[in-house]
C-alpha cells in the first residue's frame, strides 16, 4: 500500500520538477494509483483481486521500466555538480568570504 504511495509522490515529484521528462512522472503517478487499486482490492475483495492482478499493474511495470531506460540511456541532466576535494572546499570558503566583505551577517 505505502508502495504506490511512493510511486504516486515520486511520479508527482518528477512532473514538478525539469530534470526528468514529464510524461516518466505521469506514468509513474498512474502506476501508483495501479498500486494502490491493486492493494485495496486484494483487502476488501480478495477474489475480484486475483483477476486482477495481472492486468492492473501492467501500467506500473511499463512506467517503472520507462524510468529505468531513461535513467540509464540519458540520466538526470541540470546544473554542474558539486565540486569535490580542496578546489571545491576552497571555492567554498571563498564565497563565504566575499558574502562577510559585502557586509553579510552570520
Amino acid at each position: 500500500m505505502f508502495f504506490g504511495l511512493h510511486i504516486g509522490i515520486v511520479g508527482y515529484l518528477i512532473v514538478t520538477s525539469a530534470l526528468v521528462p514529464r510524461v516518466l512522472g505521469v506514468l509513474l503517478m498512474i502506476g501508483g494509483l495501479c498500486y494502490e487499486l491493486q492493494s485495496f482490492a486484494s483487502f476488501l475483495a480478495a477474489p475480484f483481486a486475483k483477476s486482477l492482478f495481472p492486468h492492473i499493474l501492467l501500467p506500473a511495470f511499463f512506467a517503472e521500466l520507462a524510468l529505468l531506460i531513461w535513467l540509464i540511456a540519458e540520466g538526470v541532466t541540470g546544473g554542474n555538480p558539486a565540486p569535490s576535494g580542496r578546489e571545491g572546499t576552497m571555492k567554498a570558503v571563498a564565497s563565504y568570504s566575499d558574502y562577510r566583505a559585502v557586509g553579510g551577517q552570520r
